[in-house]
């Protein structure tokens, strides 16, 4: 009974320390009415009981048991005062929730567990992590899909990004608390989802949700944290997928996270055995570290992506640039259904009576065996990778349209650890596309390398079924491109400036690259003719072209960057303006700078530039909140690099320094004054938790 009393009342709507308060007044008040009715009464002992009640009543008031909020077992502590700051704690019913503020993100913890990171202010145009792919991800693949539930609320995260086409989210929350911990930092988060009214919270056991409602829904997202606890473990189990399997409708389909450093390869191919007894039709995506199973009572490949446009388009489904295209989609499956199968094949299902995943979890700390070990997902996915077989059928199944193989490509180049590339490309790539993918990857450091293998794409006769006019088509822009930029930098080396006035006497000296040039299409041509303004210092007639006739709609095209860098150099350019159309484009720039930064492909290099002009773009626009949202993001992007990495570090700072830049300045005695007060706090922020050496020196302490 005190149990109860204590678990359910007394620590919920007290908290850890005045129940523990309370208690030691309880314990010390009966010890003093024994005394007191004692025969004979000790008067000495008595007296000094009733002091101690009286005493530890009026001034004890011990604080919050801090660890036990904010850590778990095996988790390290933090030194040197680089602690997280904890902002608020309760204890609900399951489970104590801490809010905490860390690097300036908030994270949310529950039993001491990382629940959630949740972006700051002025962080809902960078903050496309990979859990934006969990409620995504069903609709592309169903795009009918209008209704979704949502298992865990977690910080919020994943509510923030459901596309535009779901009508109504149910989400079920088993900790009220973790409700309240998310309201009460809604006004300070960069996207809050309790605005979204397209969203009902439900507070319950989801299971027990489910049972009283004879509701079904196109898509069930399931994303419980850490599957070895009691609130989560019998969320994995064969009777939980057959309960939310009866609430989905007749082609829903059940989206499950899963993270790779939580299983091992016994627990991963049990998991994936449990959602093939229950869903016949089973995928397996891996996002990052994360594993997306995401299952069905019909098949996800027949059709497979079938709201694709014909040109392969999904964001108007996803609502998320980096699921923009079914390229997108091919480069993070991993096994298809028949891979699926392969892997579950023989493994034992996890269910209520016998829940391998709350029995099985090891947790030593080190993980060993977890998933996400060096060389684990090569050596368990990779023999099955539907891009290994030999008849990878999907490549050709899309419904919108042919793959785009070369997008495809560079996007396996960057992120493939578990396909043999080699094989692949020898199995599945023309010549000419491997060309292609390669042309464009060393574009930048070895243009003439890439010019060579251009022209073999486009050399007379090699024009079979094998090469697709796309690609034929983006080839030659992209050899013409780099060929002008050659001929730009010889006729600087003849000491004639940085190229002619007229792009027509570049082509005049070279006739087949004039020939070339007039097989583009006129959106090309025009794209080559507006970037060689730009290069030579005629940027107003640049402007004075139409955006239309040069930027391209289709970001897997190799020009497409080189067409959004002349539309910011225009929009940038003040000459003529006037101060309200100065201040309409800055934040015309500021949108296509933040969609640049948000699309694949992008590279690191690039990525540093763009986020310098974007911090550029925040001073004119006085935008603190976005200034100090990518300045925890630099630095902490900082912290990873390796402790010898001296010049990569030095470009994580510059961005920093221009952050600092405009507000900095050093007073008599050499300290440093801010000029704005949210930039001077971020900075003192910023130094205590991270240290002086994230910044640049001239910014650190003298």
């Amino acid at each position: 009974m005190g149990a109860v009393v204590a678990g359910y009342l007394l620590v919920p709507s007290l908290g850890y320390g005045a129940s523990f308060k309370w208690a030691i007044v309880a314990n010390l008040l009966l010890g003093a009415l024994l005394l007191g009715f004692m025969k004979p009464r000790p008067a000495i002992p008595a007296a000094v009981a009733g002091v101690l009640v009286l005493a530890t009543g009026i001034f004890y008031h011990p604080g919050p048991p801090l660890e036990l909020l904010t850590l778990s077992p095996g988790a390290s502590r933090a030194v040197d005062g680089k602690a997280p700051r904890l902002i608020h704690h309760a204890v609900g019913h399951s489970a104590s929730v801490a809010v905490l503020e860390r690097q300036g993100s908030f994270l949310i913890r529950t039993n001491g567990l990382p629940e959630a990171q949740v972006f700051p202010r002025g962080g809902d145009k960078i903050a496309y992590t990979s859990i934006r792919w969990l409620p995504a991800l069903p609709v592309v693949l169903r795009p009918e899909s209008r209704s979704m539930l949502v298992v865990g609320f977690g910080g919020g995260a994943l509510l923030e990004a459901v596309p535009r086409p779901i009508d109504s989210i149910d989400v079920v929350e088993l900790e009220a608390e973790v409700i309240r911990a998310n309201r009460l930092i809604a006004d300070h988060r960069a996207i809050d989802p309790f605005q979204d009214e397209r969203i009902k919270v439900i507070v319950n056991d989801v299971r027990g949700a489910l049972r009283l409602t004879d509701k079904r829904y196109d898509t069930i997202v399931s994303q419980p944290s850490h599957p070895w606890t009691a609130g989560a473990s019998h969320l994995y189990t064969r009777e939980f997928l057959e309960l939310a399997r009866d609430h989905l409708g007749k082609e829903g389909t059940f989206v499950q996270w899963l993270g790779a450093h939580f299983v091992d390869e016994d627990l991963l191919r049990s998991f994936c055995a449990t959602m093939l007894a229950v869903f016949p039709h089973t995928q397996l995506y891996l996002i990052e570290d994360n594993f997306l199973f995401v299952g069905s009572g019909k098949s996800l490949e027949d059709p497979f992506l079938p709201g694709a446009t014909p040109q392969g388009g999904l964001f108007r489904l996803s609502d998320y640039p980096k699921l923009a295209n079914a390229e997108d989609v091919l480069a993070r499956l991993q096994l298809d259904e028949a891979g699926c199968r392969r892997l579950a094949a023989g493994h034992p299902l996890i269910t209520d009576n016998h829940n391998l995943m709350a029995i099985r979890q090891k947790l030593n700390g080190k993980r060993e065996g977890a998933m996400n070990g060096r060389g684990r997902l090569r050596e368990v996915l990779s023999p099955l990778h539907f891009l290994n077989q030999e008849s990878p059928k999907l490549i050709g199944e899309i419904t919108g349209g042919p793959v785009d193989r070369g997008y495809l490509n560079r996007l396996l180049q960057g992120s493939a650890r578990h396909i043999d590339l080699n094989s692949y490309y020898a199995s599945h790539s023309s010549g000419n596309e491997q060309l292609f993918a390669r042309a464009v990857a060393v574009q930048g450091r070895d243009p003439q390398q890439a010019i060579a293998w251009l022209r073999e794409i486009l050399r007379p006769g090699n024009d079979g079924n094998e090469v697709r006019a796309v690609i034929q088509a983006r080839a030659r822009a992209l050899d013409v491109k780099l060929r002008l930029a050659s001929g730009r930098r010889g006729w600087k080396a003849r000491g004639r400036g940085v190229g002619p006035r007229e792009m027509a006497e570049l082509l005049a000296e070279d006739a087949e690259l004039a020939g070339e040039f007039g097989e583009l299409s006129s959106r090309q041509r025009s794209l080559l003719e507006a970037e060689h303004w730009m290069l030579t210092g005629q940027l107003q007639r640049a402007r004075e072209l139409s955006p239309e006739a040069y930027l391209l709609e289709d970001h897997r095209d190799p020009l497409y960057v080189t067409a959004a860098e002349i539309r910011l150099r225009c929009l940038l350019d003040v000459a003529g303006k006037s101060v309200t159309e100065q201040e309409r484009d800055v934040r015309k720039a500021a949108d296509l700078l933040d969609h640049l930064l948000s699309i694949t492909l992008v590279s690191h290099l690039s990525n540093l530039t763009l986020a310098t002009q974007r911090i550029q773009l925040a001073h004119r626009l006085a935008d603190s909140d976005y200034l100090c949202a990518m300045g925890w993001i630099m630095a902490r992007r900082l912290a990873t690099v390796p402790a010898r990495a001296e010049q990569m570090k030095d470009l994580y700072r510059a961005p920093l320094g221009t952050i600092l830049k405009p507000y900095a300045r050093r007073d008599p005695q050499g300290r440093l004054r801010f000029s704005s007060d949210a930039i001077g706090r971020w900075y003192r922020e910023a130094r205590k938790q991270m240290g002086d050496g994230i910044f640049p020196v001239e910014y650190r302490r003298k």
